[in-house]
């Protein structure tokens, strides 16, 4: 029966091998993709129907000004509410980048979804949609959206903001991965 194999492998300052390393990051950023399409996806299915109900119902109405701002507060307690559900079973370290990935991919897939159904349904250019954003409805719906991207960063799962936290390479952090319980909280 053969000895054990020796081999020579590159270490990072933690003495992980490079290759682990490469492997947590890449399952890391993977786990960001995933997180950021299904948060996009529940949260577009929320918007289309309220935004329907937005345009057809309510904005004829109250005007456009007050149809947004009375569905602008619905559509960010569903984005924290998904926000948290996903940060609470999607395995990510906690690091601010791959969170800060996950609301970015959910951002782009939203304003690019959202481009489409100006352009596809509603007959508008390019240009016409990106001059939306200058009117007050438009940037009241724009600054929604920048606040559904940041909720990654700010939201964990539980309901609370998100402490600060340490990337999962820092090695002042003790390198030790740890799943939040409702345990770890203080009553």
């Amino acid at each position: 029966m053969p000895g054990p194999v020796l081999m020579w492998v590159k270490a990072d300052e933690r003495g992980l091998p490079v290759e682990r390393v490469r492997a947590d990051v890449r399952r890391e950023a993977l786990a960001s993709l995933g997180a950021g399409l299904a948060y996009f996806a529940v949260v577009f299915v929320a918007g289309f129907v309220l935004g329907t109900l937005r345009v057809l119902v309510v904005a004829p109405r109250l005007g456009e000004v007050a149809a947004v701002l009375a569905e602008l507060p619905v559509m960010l307690a569903v984005s924290w509410t998904v926000c948290g559900w996903l940060l609470g079973r999607v395995a990510l370290s906690g690091g601010w980048g791959y969170r800060l990935a996950m609301g970015g991919v959910a951002l782009v897939l939203l304003l690019g979804a959202e481009l489409g159904l100006s352009v596809l349904a509603f007959g508008r250019t390019t240009a016409e949609h990106l001059a939306s954003y200058g009117s007050p409805a438009g940037a009241l719906g724009l600054a929604g959206q920048v606040a559904f991207a940041l909720f990654p960063l700010l939201r964990r799962p539980g309901g609370r903001a998100a402490p600060p936290a340490a990337s999962p390479h820092d090695c002042s952090a003790g390198n030790r991965r740890h799943v939040r319980s409702s345990q770890d909280d203080p009553p």
